[in-house]
């Protein structure tokens, strides 16, 4: 009764809380600048064969999870585990008195093969939980974390380590079967409930703590006869329960003590309770992307925004957000997330920023300048939105924020974040006493790159495309905040002025995202250059002797030099030796 009740206070919060949550799909949000101008390009307008392959596609994406099988086949099988067991457990299970009754009219929870299925997508649950869990763990991943993949997490795991518990104390409770008999069986004689005790005792492993010993097999086949003409139709033997009936077996010990106190009752109010506070919280919780993510699947090509200046923000796209982490795995600006390290610059993070900021204002304005300064130190590289398995166009999120980012008076301190980085890499060398320095991350830190670099950018036609595609140059005036472009440094190593070229600013406030490297057509490692000039400038301030004299001169030297377009005619170019050591 009281369950009942509870299960309809959650539902009607859920109802609630979905109508609200959807509504705001169609209303305008604080950050957008424009009205919608989405495509109207709608399936019915494509031709049949078009329409096909169309409905074929959001099927896959939506079902089969096709866009998550096409970056990570761990992920595939986690989640195609998780959902899978939930839908079954829902549809099959929780609602069996109003679905499977009807589709199946002799349906009963406690006959084969619905115990056999609940078992499986129990399990497959079980195996998609701890797959999250251990990917989760991962060093790259933990930092991403949040109490709302806890909760989601923990929910599931509580909801079906506690529904095997039940089931397996129900298997061999004596007061389950009392209260079954009491309820259905009706014997002409009282006397021969003990017939089928010992049938149930022997067959169906129940443990009864009074059962007097009688004689053999004849109480047996009288309780089966009783069985076959009451119980059967409802009843298999619990063996093909094969997740719950092995735990039986290992608490058959505890079984009388687990049947005075009842667990059988805690353990039924805990497993309810839970599915209940997931129901009600289903949309205020990460739960809610199971509804959003494959309503922005299904509608990814009609609704999409073209990626053009003044395109709207949707609520949809934020609300369908797994915070899977991929997109931040795979960002371009990743490594100056980590070197200063702020996450909240990464495309996850930005997500939940710009959810904080639109759903509860008041927390506006730190969200706001986290949101400003991931904005301002992305790349536009479009990685995000290719690797996205909800099909969110990130891109045209960030472009539809920036503007009124700026508007707003939220940036982001971009050169400030690489200036600060700079001076603290620079007071690590500088304060060093063992003689030894951190290396910038190249793929081999001790690689001699250096020594044939000259040779190596002679292919440099200074076409400008790394610095195109540069945002350390999109971001400010390269001339004045950041030195020169890429391909000018290029020119300097060309020229052979490898000093000069080291104490440019451009090269320490290189973000390492590797889009000039991978956007070159003629294949020179640009951002692999960038990194052996910082190890080798520390290597030389370390070897020249200036960390003993306790100045910071010798590294300013290298990542304060003008460049030759800052500097007067009258200075001249002065050229410091170097160690032979890249």
């Amino acid at each position: 009764m009281h369950l009942a009740l509870l299960f309809k206070m959650a539902l009607l919060m859920a109802c609630i809380g979905l109508a609200v949550r959807i509504r705001r799909w169609f209303r305008p949000v604080a950050l957008r600048s424009t009205r919608n101008r989405g495509s109207k390009t709608a399936v019915r307008s494509l031709p049949e064969k078009r329409r096909v392959a169309a409905f074929w596609g959001r099927f896959a994406d939506v079902v089969l999870l096709r866009r998550t099988a096409r970056k990570s086949l761990y992920r595939w099988w986690m989640h195609g585990f998780m959902l899978a067991g939930c839908l079954y457990l829902v549809l099959f299970h929780a609602l069996g008195e109003v679905v499977t009754v009807r589709l199946f009219p002799d349906y009963a929870p406690t006959l084969n093969p619905w115990m056999m299925l609940r078992n499986l997508a129990g399990g497959m649950v079980l195996a998609g939980v701890a797959m999250a869990v251990i990917r989760r763990r991962a060093p790259r991943l933990r930092p991403l974390t949040r109490r709302g993949d806890v909760f989601a997490l923990g929910s599931l795991l509580v909801i079906v380590v506690s529904g095997f518990l039940l089931e397996s104390v129900k298997i061999m409770s004596a007061p389950v079967f009392e209260e079954m008999v009491e309820d259905y069986v009706c014997p002409e004689r009282p006397e021969e409930v003990d017939p089928l005790r010992r049938y149930w005792e022997t067959n169906f492993d129940v443990v009864f703590p009074d059962l007097p010993p009688g004689p053999a097999p004849r109480p047996v086949e009288r309780g089966r006869e009783i069985h076959e003409e009451n119980c059967a139709a409802c009843h298999s033997r619990p063996r093909a329960a094969f997740f719950a009936y092995p735990l039986s077996k290992l608490l058959r010990p505890a079984a009388r003590i687990l049947g005075g106190m009842r667990v059988d009752w805690w353990l039924l109010y805990i497993h309810g309770m839970v599915c209940f506070v997931a129901l009600g919280l289903l949309p205020f919780s990460k739960f809610f992307h199971m509804i959003a993510t494959p309503i922005r699947l299904l509608t990814r090509r009609v609704f999409s925004p073209a990626l053009q200046e003044g395109q709207p923000l949707r609520m949809l796209d934020l609300d369908a957000c797994t915070r899977c982490g991929e997109c931040s795995l795979h960002c371009s600006v990743a490594p100056v997330a980590a070197s200063l390290p702020r996450i909240h610059v990464l495309p996850s993070e930005k997500m939940a920023s710009l959810h904080r900021v639109l759903h509860r204002p008041r927390l506006s304005g730190s969200a706001m300048e986290a949101l400003g300064e991931g904005n301002a130190l992305c790349t536009f590289c479009n990685r995000c939105t290719g690797l996205c398995p909800a099909g969110i166009d990130l891109q045209a999120v960030w472009q539809a924020t920036r503007e009124q980012l700026a508007a707003a008076g939220f940036e982001g301190p971009l050169e400030q974040g690489r200036e600060q980085a700079v001076a603290v890499s620079a007071r690590e060398i500088a304060e060093a006493e063992d003689g030894g320095f951190p290396l910038w991350r190249p793929p081999d830190a001790s690689s001699p790159i250096l020594a044939g670099v000259k040779e190596l950018v002679a292919d440099c036609i200074q076409c400008q495309t790394c610095s195109n595609v540069c945002p350390v140059v999109g971001a400010a005036n390269p001339a004045s905040s950041y030195g020169l472009t890429p391909q000018q440094v290029l020119n300097l190593l060309r020229m052979g002025l490898t000093d000069t070229a080291a104490g440019v600013p451009l090269v320490w406030n290189c973000t390492g995202c590797y889009q000039c490297q991978e956007q070159c057509p003629r294949g020179i490692p640009v951002t692999d250059i960038f990194y052996a000039l910082r190890n080798r400038a520390c290597r030389s301030v370390i070897t020249g002797g200036m960390r003993r004299a306790g100045s910071h001169s010798a590294l300013t030297r290298f990542v304060g030099a003008p460049c030759p377009s800052e500097r007067s005619e009258a200075e001249p170019v002065i050229h410091r030796p170097v160690s032979k050591e890249t």
